[in-house]
């Protein structure tokens, strides 16, 4: 499972959960970068490589983390299907699904 993270989890990350106070979290976090079950985007790069702040900093040394490549030519729905968070909020609302089922509650 590949989760692709944007910059609003990464802001959340960064600002609210401190390593010194979360540090099994933050094994976590690298253990996953590095396994590449968590990745990100180029344009997320391009929004946050300009704070100057510890995510700022953690981004321009991490620069890797950021070359994910999406398929292209999908629509946004299908494209994001592999993706466990995204396959949970669209999957079941999507217009390109050809049995829809209703969402439980």
């Amino acid at each position: 499972m590949i989760y692709v993270f944007d910059s609003n989890a990464l802001i959340d990350l960064f600002s609210n959960y401190y390593p010194m106070r979360f540090p099994s979290l933050w094994k976590k976090f690298e253990e996953y970068i590095t396994e590449g079950k968590i990745v990100s985007v180029r344009e997320v790069y391009n929004e946050i490589e300009g704070y100057s702040d510890r995510l700022g900093e953690w981004a321009k040394e991490n620069r890797d983390f950021f070359n994910y490549l999406l398929q292209k030519n999908l629509p946004l729905s299908l494209k994001y299907l592999k993706f466990p968070i995204f396959n949970l909020l669209f999957v079941k609302r999507s217009v390109y699904r050809e049995n829809p089922s209703p969402i439980p509650l």
